[in-house]
């Protein structure tokens, strides 16, 4: 709520609970063309390389993310309509907590060495929530506990639910037909 205040006292005038509401729902938007994006690839990960859906995930941190969720939908449209070979690769989700994003050449690398990425934690902010976040009610309450309760476990957040730890990669590997794990840990910033 301070924050809110803030931000509206910067710009001259409230922050009211109907603006709050119309961004969730398109931040909801551009979290669900995401998930089919992820969906996509594991169901065709010859069809939507992850070199170039990583490329397509980081437009995101610098464009409005209704252009984003465009460019997104775009991206799927296309990789259907290109066909390309199938290759027979090992299917494996990538995770490790990164300081910074993960090179390119390094997904590059991963791939040509016969892996196709089906789910990893690259820019994870975009995946962060697991579901959308609700645009009944008081919103800042709906925001905290999509945040607090229904959030991806990761090295970045504390949980003191222990019992939990892994349950995220376990539900990954089982979901998207994984067949292996990348363990990519960080080395001075970079895995």
């Amino acid at each position: 709520q301070t924050l809110r205040d803030d931000l509206g006292a910067l710009r001259g005038k409230p922050i009211v609970d109907e603006e709050i509401r119309a961004s969730i729902a398109v931040y909801n938007e551009n979290r669900k063309a995401i998930r089919d994006l992820y969906t996509y690839r594991a169901q065709k990960p010859w069809q939507a390389p992850t070199s170039e859906v990583y490329l397509v995930l980081r437009a995101g941190c610098v464009l409005p993310p209704e252009e984003h969720t465009r460019l997104v939908r775009d991206y799927l449209r296309e990789a259907e309509l290109k066909q390309r070979p199938r290759r027979d690769n090992a299917r494996v989700v990538m995770t490790g907590s990164f300081c910074e994003q993960p090179p390119l050449n390094l997904i590059k690398s991963i791939e040509m060495a016969g892996c196709y990425v089906v789910d990893d934690e690259f820019t994870l902010s975009f995946r962060w929530l697991m579901d959308d976040v609700g645009t009944d009610g008081d919103p800042l309450e709906q925001l905290s506990k999509a945040f607090l309760h229904r959030s991806a476990q990761s090295s970045s957040k504390y949980d003191e639910r222990k019992e939990d730890k892994g349950k995220h990669l376990l539900h990954q590997v089982k979901t998207r037909g994984a067949e292996g794990v990348v363990f990519a840990a960080p080395s001075f910033c970079d895995p």
